[in-house]
């Protein structure tokens, strides 16, 4: 329907890599994001396939969409398959005491609220977050990020927390490894 009207699609990369003056004047860049329901995606690669539009298929790195017979399939389509997270993820294993009101968050690599109390050499702060584009929630509201391997945990059940979380994979703090997006793309041979 829409390529009747004049509409051509392009992948992802094509937008992205294409010189402006080569792009299509009317165009639609498909990509799906696949996090669940995978087989639903293998159906409409098939459909696509089958109508002649380009798409690119992004592949959340989760049980629901890992599954390899189905990425397969859609790569001999001739479609590119990106293997990626939303974020990147470090490991913890050592567990940092930190106390704030009930209003701040429950990341485990970083709070933000009001009156955070925690042991400074620990962790890296920012007290004035409009200053660095960081949102700010209250006026009296600071950021506290955990560096290295540490994690943060509560008082109460500390020592629940501290075991529950220790030797995982978290994100939200500011090592590279959770500032870098991981991806694999994979090409039919």
């Amino acid at each position: 329907m829409l390529q009747g009207k004049g509409y051509q699609f392009v992948t992802f990369e094509q937008y992205c890599t294409m010189p402006v003056a080569q792009l299509p004047e009317r165009m639609i860049i498909l990509r799906h994001d696949v996090d669940l329901k995978a087989k639903n995606s293998q159906q409409t690669a098939q459909i696509e396939y089958e109508m002649g539009i380009a798409a690119s298929y992004y592949f959340r790195v989760v049980s629901e969409s890992n599954q390899p017979d189905v990425i397969r399939k859609i790569a001999a389509l001739g479609y590119k398959v990106i293997l990626t997270t939303d974020h990147g993820t470090t490991h913890v294993d050592n567990a940092v005491q930190i106390i704030g009101d009930k209003n701040t968050n429950t990341n485990l690599r970083y709070k933000v609220g009001k009156s955070l109390n925690f042991q400074s050499k620990n962790c890296f702060e920012i007290t004035r977050p409009k200053q660095v584009g960081l949102p700010c929630p209250n006026v009296s509201s600071s950021y506290v990020f955990c560096t290295g391997n540490d994690f943060f945990a509560y008082p109460n059940n500390f020592n629940y927390y501290a075991q529950f979380y220790r030797n995982t994979f978290q994100h939200g703090g500011i090592s590279l490894e959770e500032m870098l997006v991981p991806i694999i793309t994979l090409e039919a041979k």
